[in-house]
């Protein structure tokens, strides 16, 4: 008898052991997918907020102060016309549109308060992408332009994900 107990405590210190073994591999995913969420959440964030910096400044600028990155009279851009090259998942981004309205920056994305100029990243460093296109209104009002404003980062697999926001103008108030 006593064999056999000590023959059944080992087989269920087994089956315990890998129960044990099961639930901490099962923590353990659900403590990376957590981390991974709570990164992609961050990455957004810092996203939206860069589009709106951008967006604030530029669209606060003189007219004959804004970027060359397009006129109140160039048509409404057609997608995708941000800085990933598809409308959906991908891992391409668009050809850039030019030193003034294609910028990397680091994460931050922040402006200078002594130049009032936006920090390029340093070389190597960059996290974020900016693209920004003024057209006309969707309307059709020759008084009306908009300022678009993308912002694309890369998440740990390689795929391009994009934000994006608008100003939109009146002509002599801008």
């Amino acid at each position: 008898m006593d064999r056999f107990r000590r023959g059944f405590s080992l087989m269920e210190a087994m089956v315990s052991a890998s129960v044990l073994g099961i639930a901490l591999a099962a923590l353990v995913r659900a403590h990376a997918s957590s981390i991974q969420g709570t990164s992609q959440a961050e990455d957004l964030g810092r996203a939206s907020e860069i589009a709106r910096q951008i967006g604030d400044l530029v669209a606060t600028q003189p007219m004959d102060q804004l970027p060359a990155c397009g006129a109140v009279t160039d048509p409404v851009p057609v997608a995708p016309a941000g800085c990933r090259a598809s409308l959906g998942p991908g891992t391409v981004m668009a050809a850039s549109k030019g030193s003034t309205c294609t910028r990397l920056v680091n994460q931050d994305g922040l402006v200078d308060a002594s130049t009032g100029l936006l920090a390029d990243a340093a070389s190597g460093t960059e996290q974020y992408r900016i693209d920004m296109i003024i057209s006309q209104h969707p309307n059709g009002s020759t008084d009306l332009g908009v300022l678009h404003v993308w912002v694309c980062w890369r998440d740990m697999t390689g795929n391009i994900h994009q934000t994006y926001t608008t100003r939109t103008k009146k002509v002599g108030f801008w």
